[in-house]
């Protein structure tokens, strides 16, 4: 399942790159989700009350509304692995903190991260770019952008899949990881989605629940 926000961020993309065919059919996605999403329409209730100055019907719907925001925030926990599929390329990533590299005396704490990335569509892909954001506990953004992954621009064909392992520094105990891979599909560039993780100093080995654990050397 796709977070709408990432449907989001792929449509701006596919609107800036002028392929409207992909961004026609994300809009038509966000456009029935939004739809039948029951904070958009309380959103919607709420709006229009006010609007007609129904203010104790508006009082209802406001707390209805955070009810809902806050259920679904402590829901929606960010993890220290992630696993989205965008056009039909699977991203699988998760991170652990590494002692051996971390000086906690000089606050660099560093996280290893690793991908697993599944080419599920019908048409060979090559990974042509990253970009990859870091923001550590106190708001501090840090952008990594570069040519493929890994030192390369590998090639996938349908059905098979490609790996590779990385580290970043942080200054604080824990952070957040995401960001996208720009695949070249023929004359198409398309997105693929690395959903947002958690990089926590408490973890120390990968999650277990991650299929592709361990990596081969």
């Amino acid at each position: 399942f796709v977070p709408t926000e990432f449907l989001k961020s792929a449509l701006k993309k596919a609107v800036d790159n002028e392929n409207y065919d992909l961004a026609s059919q994300l809009n038509k996605e966000i456009g029935l989700r939004e739809k039948d999403d029951p904070i958009v329409q309380l959103k919607a209730k709420l709006q229009q009350a006010i609007q007609d100055e129904c203010f104790m019907d508006a009082v209802i719907l406001r707390n209805q509304l955070n009810l809902r925001l806050s259920k679904d925030e402590s829901s929606n926990e960010v993890r220290c692995s992630s696993n989205v599929t965008t056009n039909g390329i699977r991203v699988m990533v998760d991170s652990a903190y590494s002692s051996e590299f971390s000086k906690p005396k000089q606050n660099q704490h560093v996280f290893m991260y690793r991908l697993r990335i599944i080419n599920q569509s019908d048409q060979t892909i090559q990974i042509t770019k990253r970009k990859f954001v870091f923001t550590d506990s106190v708001g501090f953004v840090m952008h990594m952008e570069g040519s493929g992954v890994g030192g390369d621009q590998p090639v996938i064909h349908p059905g098979q899949e490609f790996k590779f392992s990385g580290m970043y520094p942080l200054q604080t105990l824990q952070g957040y990881l995401e960001g996208e891979l720009v695949c070249q599909t023929g004359d198409a560039s398309v997105p693929a989605i690395m959903g947002k993780l958690k990089l926590d100093s408490q973890v120390y080995h990968w999650p277990e629940d991650i299929v592709f654990i361990p990596f081969d050397n």
